[in-house]
């Protein structure tokens, strides 16, 4: 591998970090990307070309088919630029194999800590842990306030970041070419569902969680 492709797949990994929760290290990712970009006079097509062959497909991880874990599982992927879907029960992803990486492992910490969240919340109430209901409420209403906040910490880095969002989006509709040529995805119309008060708790405490999160190796994998 010559140093020019070092410094290419390097910008790779910069640009699935600066999806990063963690608004620091996601700043910092986007800095970085942006100055090796101008450093060694890195084109869009330089960049984007040597990510067609690094998307992949693969199973996720295992989960308890709920209805909160479908939503959750698929609009997580889409802040980290993946597409999820589900095949013979499966939770599937795809993407860039550096998105993909960072996406997995911040669905395992976030819904980890929503779950742990929701037994604290029905126990602090007094709600049976076994009220299936109330649980996967509450977890489907924490998972969307996570999602929305994520969503408003992505959309004001890239108004600071606009030299990089040419970019991304060109590394999103590469996904999305990939999921058109090699799947036969179908819409489904958005259940309805009765939520109870378990969901607005949820929403709430979906303030609590610390979006700060590092990504495991974070910066320090990325030399």
């Amino acid at each position: 591998m010559n140093d020019r492709q070092v410094i290419i797949d390097r910008i790779s990994k910069l640009l699935a970090l600066s999806n990063s929760s963690n608004e620091h290290e996601a700043a910092l990712a986007a800095e970085r990307a942006q100055d090796l970009l101008e450093k060694y006079n890195l084109s869009m097509e330089e960049i984007v070309p040597s990510n067609i062959g690094d998307i992949i497909n693969i199973d996720g991880p295992d989960w308890e088919n709920t209805f909160w874990e479908s939503v959750f599982y698929n609009l997580l992927a889409k802040e980290y630029d993946c597409r999820a879907y589900t095949s013979n029960g499966l939770l599937k992803v795809v993407g860039h194999a550096s998105d993909v990486e960072v996406f997995l492992q911040m669905w395992v910490w976030l819904k980890g800590t929503i779950i742990i969240l929701a037994y604290q919340d029905a126990l602090a109430n007094k709600v049976k842990p076994s009220n299936k209901k109330y649980i996967d409420d509450f977890c489907e209403g924490c998972a969307r306030r996570v999602i929305f906040r994520m969503k408003k910490a992505k959309e004001d880095r890239r108004q600071q970041s606009t030299g990089l969002n040419a970019l991304v989006v060109r590394r999103q509709s590469l996904v999305d070419q990939w999921c058109r040529e090699n799947l036969s995805l179908r819409g489904t119309a958005a259940k309805k569902r009765r939520h109870g008060e378990g969901f607005g708790r949820g929403y709430e405490a979906g303030d609590s969680i610390h979006l700060g999160q590092s990504i495991t190796g974070g910066m320090k994998q990325i030399k």
